[in-house]
């Protein structure tokens, strides 16, 4: 097995062991605009998405932990 390949396959691995994905729906046209948004602020789409997840989770003062 080639390097590249063995090495896809511990990323595969560890990315199935350590994440989990969420998915969701807009409506045509808005994931441009938040993109745009995101990038205006010098951030990524993923991690606008996720600092204002995590900003509105610690404003609401609940305890989210598991």
């Amino acid at each position: 097995m080639p390097k590249y390949d063995s090495q896809r396959k511990a990323s595969k691995k560890w990315r199935a062991e350590n994440l989990e994905y969420i998915q969701f729906s807009v409506r045509k046209g808005e994931k441009a605009r938040i993109k745009a948004y995101a990038e205006g602020q010098n951030q990524t789409l993923a991690g606008f998405i996720k600092d204002t997840i995590y900003s509105a989770m610690s404003a609401s003062n609940e305890d989210f932990t598991e």
